[in-house]
């Protein structure tokens, strides 16, 4: 049968079917029923056969399948012949009894397990003159089924004049729901859809490319309605060349079995994914929306290089569907101080094992500035199959950041497990791996929890995870809590034994800081944990204060149990006597806490109120509780605690570190116990010594006695806290010119103790 379809909106009236109720017979559920299917109307079947001059015959394909079921029992049926009213027998499924049958085509559209009827978010795309997946619906008391639309059909022409750039996808977004589960309502004598939750974006794929200069006709079925803020988009098909171009935002009205024309001409896509700018610090790319952010990620996932550009945020902007990290090369990428609100976290299926990175930007190679990401809570499950190695909420790995902030609490559990060789973990509230990192703030509560006890090497901070040459003017708000975590700081989790030098300046923590290390291996059976920076074995630390409790723990049996160690400051300051970090002008006033459950005679907790193991520590004060435990005792009933260094290892004569002009309570500025000192415990070849004196320990400081640098060991040093008055201040101050360097003078605190804080 020839009909004439006209290429403007045309209302095809459907007229109402009375039925008279017929019992199917029964067959035993032993055979098919055989069904018969008529279409309603001109545009109710999905392929139209061009036959030339505008007709067009409507036809069942023999490769259609539509389910029919009563409800319980489903069937897969396909049409016998191609006529517009055909026979339809079984294809696969039960066999439905009755005494009702629903019927619905597309069958790919019908979810038999939860008798659902869907619109699908990405669909094929149709090649002029035929469309495909038009959804229809019969409802029948007997085998006779009439098919009615219960959507309208939107018609896309879209045409451009570039013979190069060729169509690859479309994509529309509107402020109503434009896929997803479908309900099928009453519409007069006929039916309708209805999608209440689903997606407010359809996505459609070119089964063949077509220049622009060819033109497309683009056919979608869409639930009847009025869309408002109907946006079109249109994607070229190669990466790296042309971008996305939003060539539409109008409003549409879909009329239930019409067609709703809309013809688009001179359709030219964006040299960037951009549209706003032109990549100079003068005139930068615009980040306005949304859309932008999409469109820029998909660029950056397909290769697309920023080289030399320059990249600014322009409005406050909310992703409403899960982030999708992308790598990002720019000269800078400039947050002007907006905000981006992350309502879905992060899509982490497109973190590839050649990029284990993950963050709002995965990888980075130039600056990020001044952005704030918020959001509510993350919860991330990284399994084996995403294989993440370093995360930050706005850097995974690399680059450079500037004055950025993270309001977003985020959790992340592992089960990672891989050779020690490649198994650093880096994790920040800021950034995982970075180059460097100046003036950024992390609020959110971090947790790691590593599940696979074999991975000996992981980095957790509150700012920063690992590396980063240079941290300064950095400030931990958040809780940072490392379950399985070797390396857990307030600030930044640090880095390899000696492997880098590291600057940090200027850094504050105020957050509570705990280390739980559970790897079992006698290489790797050390765990840190530090107020500041967890290990900075090589490098400086100055201008740094702590006021959040750190915990380092170790709650598993091990090779011969652990060493563990929690410093104010730092947990760990060297890795040999050629490796030393030199921490100056730095204090911490909050209670250090280490604790093991085993203890043998190498092993033990050490805690201090500025560096857990090692270092150079010279003009630094602390308060607080100083207090080690270790759960079991069985050696020696021995745990230890210093003032300024819990663990001091020296190799032949030559230590790892020294003590000069620091100050821990006493009498002179307090009432100190009498088992307070400097150093908790030195060792020699990993044997306690406790009778030899540190090498260059004392340079002149008065705080303390060489001869009682290692004493009996003590569980709990309670430091007293200092008076309000400006002793402790002028000694601080006394050394800042001595020790030299760009160096913050000291002033009295205010509250109750009066700590000494920073001009």
């Amino acid at each position: 049968m020839k009909k004439s379809l006209i290429i403007i909106a045309a209302f095809v009236a459907f007229a109402a079917c009375s039925k008279e109720v017929v019992s199917p017979v029964d067959n035993g559920d032993k055979e098919s029923l055989t069904f018969t299917a008529s279409t309603d109307g001109d545009l109710t079947k999905t392929t139209l056969s061009d036959l030339g001059g505008g007709n067009y015959d409507i036809v069942w394909q023999t490769t259609d399948q539509i389910c029919i079921t009563d409800g319980t029992n489903n069937g897969v049926y396909k049409p016998t012949t191609a006529a517009n009213q055909s026979p339809l027998t079984k294809y696969s499924g039960s066999v439905p009894t009755g005494p009702t049958f629903y019927a619905y085509y597309p069958n790919n559209y019908y979810n038999t397990a939860s008798g659902t009827f869907t619109l699908p978010e990405i669909r094929s795309s149709y090649s002029t003159g035929t469309f495909t997946g038009f959804p229809m619906y019969a409802q029948s008391d007997n085998t006779d089924l009439h098919f009615k639309n219960v959507c309208g059909l939107l018609e896309l022409a879209l045409s451009g004049a570039s013979e190069s750039d060729r169509f690859g996808k479309v994509i529309l977004r509107a402020n109503e729901y434009l896929s997803g589960p479908m309900s099928i309502v009453a519409d007069g004598g006929a039916y309708k859809a209805e999608i209440t939750s689903g997606s407010k974006s359809v996505t459609i794929g070119m089964q063949t490319t077509k220049k622009l200069s060819e033109g497309i006709v683009v056919y979608l079925p869409l639930p009847a309605g009025t869309y408002t803020d109907f946006t079109i988009e249109v994607y070229p098909s190669a990466a790296g060349d042309h971008y996305a171009r939003k060539v539409a935002n109008k409003s549409i009205v879909i009329v239930r079995s019409q067609v709703t024309p809309i013809t688009i001409t001179n359709i030219a896509f964006n040299v960037t994914p951009l549209s706003k700018g032109t990549g100079t610090s003068e005139n930068p790319y615009q980040i306005e929306s949304e859309d932008d952010i999409i469109a820029l990620g998909e660029a950056c996932r397909n290769g697309v290089s920023f080289t030399g550009k320059y990249l600014k945020v322009m409005n406050n902007i909310t992703l409403t569907a899960a982030h999708k990290p992308f790598k990002l090369v720019c000269a800078e990428f400039d947050g002007n101080n907006k905000t981006i609100t992350l309502d879905s976290g992060y899509d982490l299926s497109v973190v590839q094992s050649s990029e284990p990175y993950a963050g709002f930007i995965s990888r980075l190679t130039g600056t990020v500035k001044n952005l704030t990401l918020d959001g509510s809570d993350i919860s991330i499950d990284a399994s084996e199959s995403v294989n993440i190695k370093g995360f930050g909420t706005v850097v995974g790995f690399d680059g450079t950041v500037r004055g950025c902030h993270n309001k977003i609490n985020v959790s992340l559990t592992s089960s990672k497990s891989v050779a020690y060789a490649e198994s650093w973990f880096a994790f920040g509230g800021v950034v995982g791996y970075p180059s460097a990192v100046y003036d950024s703030v992390n609020d959110g509560n971090i947790t790691i929890t590593l599940t696979n006890a074999t991975n000996p090497v992981s980095y957790l901070g509150g700012v920063v995870g690992y590396g980063a040459s240079t941290v300064s003017g950095c400030i931990n708000n958040g809780t940072v809590y490392g379950d399985g975590v070797r390396n857990t700081g307030g600030v930044a989790g640090g880095n390899i034994s000696g492997a880098a030098t590291q600057t940090i300046d200027r850094c504050s923590n105020t957050g509570s800081v705990t280390g739980i290390y559970k790897y079992n291996n006698a290489s790797y059976c050390v765990g840190w944990a530090g107020g500041i920076v967890a290990s900075a074995p090589k490098g400086t630390i100055t201008n740094c204060s702590n006021t959040g409790a750190v915990i380092a723990q170790k709650d598993t049996y091990g090779y011969q149990g652990a060493i563990i160690l929690a410093g104010g400051i730092v947990g760990n300051a060297a890795s040999s006597n050629s490796n030393i970090c030199t921490v100056t002008n730095c204090y911490n006033t909050a209670d250090i806490i280490a604790r093991t459950q085993y203890d043998s005679y190498t092993y033990k907790p050490f805690a201090a109120g500025i560096s857990g193991s090692n270092g150079n520590i010279i003009n630094c004060y602390t308060g607080g509780t100083i207090y080690t435990k270790a759960w079991n005792e069985g050696y020696d009933n021995k745990s230890y605690g210093g003032g300024i260094i819990g663990f001091l290892y020296t190799y032949s004569s030559d230590c790892y570190g020294s003590v000069s002009y620091c100050y821990i309570p006493s009498q002179t500025l307090g009432s100190a116990p009498a088992t307070m000192r400097t150093v908790g415990w030195k060792s020699r070849y990993g044997e306690e010594n406790s009778t030899t004196t540190t090498k260059g320990a004392d340079t002149g400081g008065t705080r303390f006695d060489r001869s009682t640098l290692v004493t009996t060991a003590s569980t709990t040093i309670n430091a007293t806290a200092y008076p309000a008055g400006t002793a402790l201040v002028d000694l601080l101050n006394a050394y800042v010119t001595f020790v030299g360097g760009d160096l913050l003078t000291w002033k009295a605190g205010t509250g109750d103790p009066a700590y000494p804080v920073f001009n």
